[in-house]
Formats: structure tokens, sequence, C-alpha cells
């Protein structure tokens, strides 16, 4: 009779182990899925952040030249509209670099760890209301 019982424990012993290890297998397979997904949007995130910075660069570079070429004919000079457009960076960038630590580093969180952390969020809240 003892035997018996001993051998009923160690079925359920087993049969708990067992649904131990496939829980742990299966939730380090989410982590690592939920893993890859945070990586996927961080690089999509970066991706489209470097085409629009190119865009955006091109943008101000043939602009600025434009602007440089208007200016020398509206002022009768060869050099004096590129001269005022290069004063106007020259400010932009001093004020970039005062308020480097401010400005970048809050533009930079922003896009891309505040809008992980945002997504992360309302993945937890589905999630509760699929088990609820």
């Amino acid at each position: 009779m003892k035997d018996k019982i001993r051998l009923t424990e160690l079925l359920n012993l087993d049969r708990l182990i067992e649904a131990l290890t496939k829980y742990l297998d299966t939730k380090s397979e989410l982590l690592k899925l939920q893993l890859k997904e945070q990586i996927t949007k961080i690089f999509t995130s970066l991706i489209t952040a470097v085409f629009t910075l190119s865009f955006a660069f091109f943008f101000a570079f043939f602009f600025s030249l434009a602007l440089g070429f208007f200016l020398n004919e509206w002022l009768g000079s060869r050099f004096y509209g590129f001269l005022i457009i290069a004063g106007v960076y020259l400010v932009i960038g001093i004020i970039t670099y005062i308020s480097k630590d401010t400005l970048i580093s809050e533009v930079i969180y922003g896009l891309f760890f505040k809008r992980a952390i945002e997504e992360e969020d309302e993945n937890e809240d589905e999630n509760e209301d699929d088990q609820l």
C-alpha cells in the first residue's frame, strides 16, 4: 500500500516538474520574442530617423544655397549672402552646444526610449485585459 502511495506521489511530482519545465521554456521563448520585438521597433525607429534627417539635411543644404544666392543678388555682393547664412548656422550651432545636455538628451529620449516604454505599457495593459 505504501509503495502505491509513493508511486502516485512520484508520478504527480514528475508531472509537476514536467509542467514547470514547460512553463519555463514557454516563458523564455516569450521573453525572447518580446526582446526581438523591442529591438525591431528601435531599429525601425532609428532607420526612419536616419532617412528623415538625411532628407532634412539635403533640404536645408539646398535651401541655404538658394537663400545665399538670393541674398548675394539682393545685396549686390558675391559673398555677403553666404556669410549671413554661415552666421545663422554659427548661432544655431552655439545655441545647440550650450543646450546640448537638455535639448539633445530630451530629444533622443523622446524619440526612442519614451516610445518604447509607452508601447511596453500598452502591451502590458492588453495582456492584463486578455487575462481577465
